[in-house]
């Protein structure tokens, strides 16, 4: 049976409360807003209500890099320091969240500043050649080489030179000062080191004691004291070269 409500009621609720009606508002799929002014639920915090979070600011140390510097003032292999560096030092600002018991759970940086910088410290490295203390005769022997004696092999493109004419400086001495000629073969000493004694297959003995403008990489130039040497020379390919180091 329709109910009639009393126009004195303001709204439907109030209505059916005065009749003695009691309704689910949610049973008849009805959402109802008494007022326009009701106010929004506030968001809820995302954060973990167990965890705290502090500033803590911390001074750190900065290292000092190393500038290391060529020179033939000294012999390869050996360095001196020419100035020592300093540590530098910086102020960090880290946010940091611990649990409720103090334990540590994450920190991340928000700020950081220099507030003294790092000095360089300079080394100076040894690139003089060290000369062998022997002749070039006796190094230049053809016979008595064992393997056992190598502490490594390459393989090179060779090439020949005189002192005097192909490819020589036309003083009789190599870019280290010493003789020029066979036994005396140069290279890159950025391939191998100035003063390395040197076994080459159908060449003999050597040491690495000058340097040539298109000698770079694995080429390698043998000395020769005449251009007739070279007929003697047991070398099958110059494009090939076994050349073992022995120091």
């Amino acid at each position: 049976m329709p109910l009639t409500l009393p126009r004195s009621y303001r709204t439907v609720t109030a209505g059916l409360l005065a009749l003695g009606v009691f309704l689910s508002v949610n049973s008849l799929g009805v959402a109802a807003q008494e007022t326009k002014n009701a106010a929004e639920t506030p968001k809820a915090n995302t954060e973990n209500p167990s965890e705290k979070a502090k500033t803590v600011v911390l001074r750190e140390s900065i290292p000092f890099p190393t500038l290391r510097q060529l020179t033939t003032k000294l012999r390869s292999g050996t360095s001196r320091t020419v100035r020592n560096g300093v540590i530098g030092e910086k102020e960090v600002v880290y946010r940091v969240v611990t649990r409720e018991d103090g334990v540590e759970l994450r920190r991340e940086i928000v700020s950081s500043r220099v507030t003294k910088p790092a000095k360089p410290e300079t080394i100076e490295e040894g690139n003089k050649p060290v000369l062998m203390a022997f002749s070039r005769g006796s190094l230049a022997s053809r016979g008595g080489f064992s393997e056992r004696n190598s502490t490594r092999m390459v393989i090179m493109r060779g090439t020949w030179y005189d002192p005097y004419n192909c490819g020589g400086s036309g003083s009789g001495r190599t870019a280290t000062g010493i003789k020029a000629g066979y036994g005396v073969v140069a290279v890159d000493p950025k391939f191998i080191k100035m003063g390395t004694r040197l076994y080459i297959e159908g060449y003999g003995y050597a040491v690495a004691g000058d340097t040539g403008g298109a000698i770079k990489g694995n080429r390698i130039d043998l000395g020769v004291d005449s251009p007739k040497d070279v007929y003697r020379f047991n070398i099958k390919n110059w494009q090939h070269l076994q050349v073992h180091i022995l120091n």
